[in-house]
């Protein structure tokens, strides 16, 4: 059985793998998605010269308004700048776990509180107000 050490130490490194992993997909996304936009503008713009079936001009004319609705509500690079930052954090820790003399109990202590500093942070996905929540929400009417 792996000592309380080694356990944090694979936990954390976990942690970084699946974040570095998100990072990059996020990454990719956002970057899938602006190229989108500048081909498809461009596509556009020569059928148009081109003189070619309108709808194919008035299709490739709508995704870049459509690809930015997207972009803007599923937070792409938003979210892998996140991603990067928390296994920039949580490297710094596992740094602090192998060469500093620190207790895996402060370590422990410190990755629990990067992880709840980093859940509250984090870039959410706008899915039309849906998830959308106030505090005027939970006050009950009060009668007059």
């Amino acid at each position: 059985m792996p000592d309380k050490k080694e356990e944090l130490a694979r936990l954390i490194k976990k942690r970084i793998v699946h974040d570095k992993f998100w990072a990059a997909v996020n990454f990719g996304y956002a970057n899938i998605l602006a190229w989108l936009v500048v081909l498809s503008s461009f596509g556009s713009a020569i059928c148009a010269a081109a003189k070619a079936p309108a709808i194919y001009t008035a299709i490739l004319a709508a995704i870049p308004g459509c690809v930015i609705v997207l972009a803007r509500n599923l937070n792409f690079m938003p979210l892998s700048r996140w991603h990067h930052k928390l296994a920039a954090r949580l490297q710094a820790l596992e740094r602090s776990l192998e060469f500093e003399n620190k207790t895996v109990e402060e370590i422990s202590r410190e990755f629990s509180k990067v992880m709840v500093e980093f859940e509250n942070n984090s870039p959410v996905v706008n899915v039309g107000g849906l998830l959308e929540h106030s505090d005027k929400d939970d006050k009950k009417p009060t009668s007059q």
